[in-house]
């Protein structure tokens, strides 16, 4: 069998005080999961759950992919697309509490490796875009779970 490694690329943005709607209607992107602070807890089918979000969290799923080339592309493309719609307002949302991150799934069935270059980091630090990556090593027993906000965050 050929090993394969698969990605997976989200923009998750949190804040402790913008609502959701605003950060989708800004950022562009369609998303996936929209919380903001002080709604009702539910679970993602919408039962109800005791207390209040204590911030906004939203996640936008961008691309899924296989091959180690197209990584570093697709950062750089998802990059442009969210400076171009939404550039001083992504540096807003961190300068004033709020967190934008790309989330890289690495979902890989043997050893796997990737570069980042100087100048994707250059672009990412200069619109206050942070970098996250969760590593799936793949085989029969294992399963990848999406991560809650509050697990990238410890």
């Amino acid at each position: 069998m050929v090993p394969t490694t698969r990605y997976k690329v989200s923009l998750r943005v949190s804040h402790p005080i913008v609502r959701a709607d605003e950060i989708v209607a800004r950022v562009g992107f369609q998303p996936r999961v929209v919380q903001s602070v002080g709604d009702r807890r539910t679970t993602p089918k919408g039962t109800p759950l005791e207390g209040t979000h204590r911030q906004t969290y939203v996640l936008f799923d961008l691309e899924e992919f296989e091959g180690v080339i197209g990584l570093e592309q697709m950062i750089k493309i998802a990059t442009k697309d969210l400076v171009a719609n939404a550039g001083p307002y992504v540096s807003d949302l961190a300068e004033t509490g709020g967190k934008v991150t790309f989330s890289v799934g690495v979902f890989c069935d043997e050893n796997a490796g990737f570069e980042i270059d100087a100048g994707l980091i250059r672009s990412l630090a200069a619109a206050n875009i942070g970098l996250i990556f969760f590593i799936y090593p793949q085989d029969e027993s294992s399963e990848a779970v999406d991560e809650a906000p509050e697990a990238a965050t410890r």
